[in-house]
């Protein structure tokens, strides 16, 4: 694309660094907000394992816990797909 505008080599160079950069800042942000909701679906499993009286209730919040984590690894998906070019 920069070849179409006549733009110098270390024009070009730099713009490849700042995309690079902003592409890396993205991502570094989505895998932040995912660990953020792990450690949230982490810290409510303890809490419910603690206070469950029964092994049902144990793998009622376990079970809890797996869909919550496929939420937050599928949110994470999409949001990575939908910033593509």
């Amino acid at each position: 694309m920069a070849e179409s505008y006549s733009v110098k080599p270390s024009m070009k160079k730099r713009m490849e660094q700042q995309v690079g950069q902003e592409i890396q800042r993205k991502f570094e942000e989505l895998r932040d907000d995912y660990v953020q909701r792990e450690n949230v679906a982490k810290a409510e499993l303890t809490r419910r394992r603690d206070a469950a009286e029964s092994e049902a209730e144990q793998l009622a919040a376990e079970k809890d816990y797996d869909a919550e984590m496929a939420a937050a690894l599928h949110a994470l998906t999409e949001a990575a797909q939908s910033r593509r070019p």
